[in-house]
C-alpha cells in the first residue's frame, strides 16, 4: 500500500548531518517523536482545556514542535480539533506563544478531515489517524506545517510541526520533499504513543 502520509515514515536521509534529530521522549504525554538537536525543550503545561501539552523551539520563530494530549475524546472530536478551529479563527492551530490576532495566512491547506491511510495507523496501534499538511505566509516568510491527529481508545495526540520553508506554493513534490517533508520525516519518523 503507498502511504498518503509520506513524511510520518523515516527515510534513511533524514538521519544526515542537514538536520540531526534526537528521540524525545514526553512521558507526561505519553509520547515520543523525533527533535531537532538545535531545538530547545520549553516545557509542558496543563491549558484549561485540560490538555496538557510540550513545545520545542528552534531559532526561527516559525520552527516549533508542540505535542497536545487529552483524555476522553470521542472519534467524532479528533477532527475537529483542527477543523473546528480553522472554522472558527482561519487558522487550524494557534502557534505557541501568539495571539489569534497574529496568525499566518494559509497559501495551501487540505479538504477538512486531513488524509490518513491504514499502515501508518495500523503501525502505530493508532485507532484513527489524520494528517494535514500546508503552507501559510507569516511575517513576509513562509511556514511549512505539518498538525498529526492521533487516537488510541479514549486518549488521543495532537501534533503539531512548523518549520520554515524556501518554497513556494506549487512547487514539484520532489523540492517539497527534499527540503521540508524530510526534516518532518525526521520528526515524525520517531513517533510512537502510550508510553
Amino acid at each position: 500500500m503507498t502511504t498518503q502520509l509520506p513524511w510520518l515514515q523515516l527515510p534513511a536521509a533524514s538521519t544526515s548531518a542537514d538536520w540531526p534529530t534526537r528521540v524525545c521522549e514526553v512521558p507526561d504525554l505519553r509520547a515520543r517523536v523525533g527533535v531537532p538537536d538545535s531545538w530547545r525543550d520549553q516545557g509542558t503545561s496543563s491549558p484549561p482545556e485540560g490538555e496538557r501539552s510540550a513545545v520545542f523551539r528552534g531559532d526561527s520563530p516559525l520552527d516549533w514542535l508542540e505535542i497536545r494530549h487529552r483524555v476522553d475524546v470521542g472519534s467524532e472530536a479528533l477532527a475537529r480539533w483542527t477543523d473546528g478551529v480553522q472554522g472558527a479563527i482561519g487558522f487550524p492551530v494557534v502557534p505557541p506563544g501568539r495571539l489569534v490576532l497574529d496568525l499566518p495566512e494559509l497559501l495551501s491547506w487540505p479538504m477538512p478531515g486531513g488524509v490518513t491511510d491504514e499502515h501508518d495507523r495500523d503501525r502505530l496501534g493508532l485507532d484513527e489517524l489524520l494528517g494535514y499538511e500546508g503552507l501559510a505566509a507569516w511575517d513576509g516568510r513562509r511556514l511549512r506545517l505539518y498538525v498529526v491527529l492521533a487516537r488510541r481508545g479514549d486518549d488521543a495526540w495532537r501534533l503539531t510541526l512548523g518549520i520554515e520553508s524556501a518554497l513556494l506554493p506549487g512547487m514539484p513534490d520532489d523540492l517539497v520533499w527534499s527540503n521540508d517533508h524530510v526534516r518532518a520525516a525526521a520528526v515524525f519518523g520517531a513517533l510512537s504513543f502510550g508510553h
